[in-house]
């Protein structure tokens, strides 16, 4: 049991204050009003006890405090029929008891609640002696903390009125008599609520939580949501060749991030590829956006598609062509001849992200035309991701914090601990998230990125971690995305970026990006993250035979 000290402004303030007060006054009249019938006096007497009850607890618990920190919280048939206080309970994290028998909760059409509340039968309540009752109000062996004062003096009031003889037992003689009959309290408790949630596993707790938290934060934490949820059900009613199954609607992360346009085959989702029986795919799609690129053999983006090309596990490689002068149609790039390199005309960097029907793969490597990885950086960045396929992998990391000076999300790109976005420069995600990126974000937000040519990347960063609620995972010590090869005469250095990121209002737009996102989202849903993969025996002075990467360790 964890108490909380009030302090007076609290306790003063505290909504239950004043039907203590009104309590204690009514039950004291009615109890000396002579006249009045036994039902009447036993009321008077109800009253008066919870009136000094509530005092006490008001002055040592706060009830917010006292509900976070609860495991399991009681919730009784209430005026309308315990919903608000439903609601709060699952808001904090409590595992919900519920006391109304046939109640159909929300969205029950499509929610398995049976995986987030315990059901007790309200009768039980009922059933016992007065005796019982009042010892357990007494020694608050049934505690009540999403009871309001309202919802104790209705059920109380049941039981009182429900003697036969119109008499109540006085409280202290019950304490007494079962102060020490310790095996009649076992028995009882037997058949109570809390011999009930006792008998749940730490591991059943852990999973009653988790599944009671996730259907708050994706159906119920907003009027937006709410709203949402029931469209989609509305539309799975009239789409039922189309309609999402109990498993989607269940499972992280929901419904309402799942498109059956897309695919009817889980599969072909990221997150649920943990749930179902299917591999990852295993070769990607390379999809390079050049903006302004002469195409040469001594290019950035010459270099850069003979090395991808190398791998083993490369399917296509896409070039979304975002410059004046169109490539030369007779050009041959150093690709075996397996490979297909297609052209792809666009005419925003919005449109960097689209699933194009040319790209087979679930797996996408989206490059930058200046950079430049390594074939053994591309096979391990894309074994990472074959493990984590629902998150964004990549080499080059960034960050945010929040300047309480100005009050606003600031964006920054030093070299700090830990991370919480992943460039879409040299980066792995699953296709799916480019079907989300034009179906789900907002019009005005897609928008902005058209206009300012930038922020791409952010934006992905935002929606993958809204999505999965998790970081993005960094690769190696890579620092930079620059066209450079080890053992060239370049130096990896910030001077080797291309003009993009040099530019001062390149960082600005970015800044402002941040911050309009945030509003767009709600909240910051980006997640910071400090750990770092490496290959094994990275940069370890062991011999290079016993290295399945050995050309990483050549980058400084």
């Amino acid at each position: 049991m964890y108490t909380y000290k009030q302090t007076n402004e609290q306790a003063a303030n505290h909504p239950a204050n004043s039907l203590t007060f009104n309590n204690v006054a009514f039950g004291i009249t009615r109890v000396l009003d002579q006249s009045s019938n036994p039902i009447a006096s036993i009321c008077g007497m109800f009253h008066l006890i919870i009136g000094f009850l509530f005092g006490a607890a008001t002055q040592l618990y706060d009830f917010k405090t006292l509900l976070h920190k609860s495991t399991f919280c009681l919730v009784p048939r209430g005026r309308r029929l315990g919903s608000y206080r439903f609601l709060e309970a699952l808001q904090a994290g409590c595992v919900p008891v519920l006391l109304s028998n046939n109640w159909v909760l929300p969205f029950s059409e499509i929610i398995d609640w049976s995986k987030a509340v315990i059901w007790a039968d309200e009768r039980l309540i009922l059933q016992m002696s007065r005796d019982e009752v009042a010892y357990l109000l007494l020694h608050e062996q049934c505690p009540l903390p999403v009871m309001t004062p309202g919802d104790l003096i209705l059920a109380s009031a049941r039981f009182f009125i429900s003697l036969s003889d119109g008499t109540y037992a006085q409280v202290s003689d019950v304490e007494d008599s079962y102060k020490n009959d310790r095996k009649w309290l076992i028995r009882m408790m037997m058949e109570t609520v809390p011999s009930i949630v006792r008998s749940i596993s730490h591991a059943d707790i852990l999973s009653l939580r988790q599944q009671s938290q996730f259907i708050w934060d994706t159906y119920f934490s907003s009027i937006d949501k709410i709203i949402d949820t029931t469209l989609e059900i509305l539309k799975d009613r009239v789409d039922q060749h189309m309609s999402r199954t109990a498993f989607v609607w269940n499972t992280a992360p929901g419904a309402l991030y799942f498109f059956p346009e897309f695919s009817q085959d889980l599969a072909a989702y990221p997150f649920f590829l943990g749930h179902v029986v299917a591999e990852p795919s295993d070769r990607f799609t390379a999809v390079i956006y050049a903006q302004s690129t002469p195409v040469i053999v001594t290019s950035s983006i010459y270099r850069l598609i003979k090395s991808i090309s190398r791998s083993k596990y490369l399917d296509k490689i896409l070039i979304l062509w975002h410059c004046d002068p169109p490539p030369p149609a007779e050009f041959r790039w150093p690709v075996p001849k397996h490979i297909n390199v297609v052209y792809k005309f666009i005419d925003s960097v919005q449109e960097r992200f689209t699933v194009y029907p040319e790209i087979d793969t679930d797996a996408v490597l989206s490059l930058d035309e200046d950079s430049y990885l390594l074939t053994d950086e591309v096979d391990f960045a894309f074994h990472v991701w074959q493990h984590f396929p629902s998150q964004l992998i990549g080499y080059i990391a960034r960050s945010h914090y929040y300047d309480d000076g100005r009050g606003q999300w600031r964006y920054s790109s030093k070299w700090t601990n830990d991370y919480s976005m992943v460039l879409t420069v040299s980066a792995f995600y699953h296709k799916y998230y480019g079907y989300l990126y034009y179906h789900w974000l907002s019009p005005a937000t897609q928008q902005l990125i058209g206009q300012s040519e930038n922020c791409e990347d952010i934006l992905m960063n935002f929606l993958i971690s809204h999505v999965t609620k998790l970081p993005p995972i960094k690769l190696t010590q890579r620092r930079y995305q620059q066209d450079s090869m080890p053992g060239s005469s370049q130096e990896l250095t910030p001077s080797a970026f291309s003009s993009r990121w040099l530019n001062i209002d390149h960082f600005t737009r970015r800044q402002r990006c941040l911050n309009v996102f945030v509003e767009e989202f709600g909240y910051m849903p980006l997640v910071r993250s400090s750990m770092r993969f490496d290959p094994l025996f990275f940069k370890d002075p062991v011999s290079r035979t016993r290295k399945k990467y050995r050309q990483i360790d050549l980058i400084p």
